[in-house]
């Protein structure tokens, strides 16, 4: 038998923890970053109509509950009809908004791919 013909072992991968970065992506580094703000502002600036809606649908469950604890039932009636109303254009917004993203073709990620050394810039 000749070594050529031999096959070695493989050597068995190593073992990693749950969440451990393997060796190879040690040198990895996220190509952006952005902070719960910075995503919720860009979010509304797409869409400033689903937040508005939200607010809306807030403040009339809010006062509906309010009328409701006082016993003015029709004024309560009202609020939750208005709730119902403010829910359904947020819903309508998000629909819209999806839409309109969809049309641009613009799924909110760089159309780029992040450089192979985040030292180097991109061209």
């Amino acid at each position: 038998m000749s070594s050529e013909n031999v096959e070695k072992p493989k050597k068995p991968a190593a073992f990693l923890y749950p969440g451990e970065m393997p060796p190879e992506l040690n040198d990895w580094v996220p190509y952006k970053t952005k902070g719960f703000k910075e995503k919720f502002m860009e979010k509304v600036k797409q869409n400033p109509f689903v937040p508005i809606g939200c607010a809306a649908t807030a403040v009339a469950l809010t006062l509906g509950l309010i009328q409701f604890r006082k016993g003015q039932t029709k004024k309560s009636q009202l609020m939750m009809r208005f709730r119902v109303a403010a829910q359904a254009f947020t819903v309508g917004a998000i629909i819209v908004g999806v839409a309109i993203q969809t049309a641009k073709g613009n799924s909110g990620y760089p159309n780029k791919s992040p450089p192979a050394n985040p030292n180097q810039d991109p061209k």
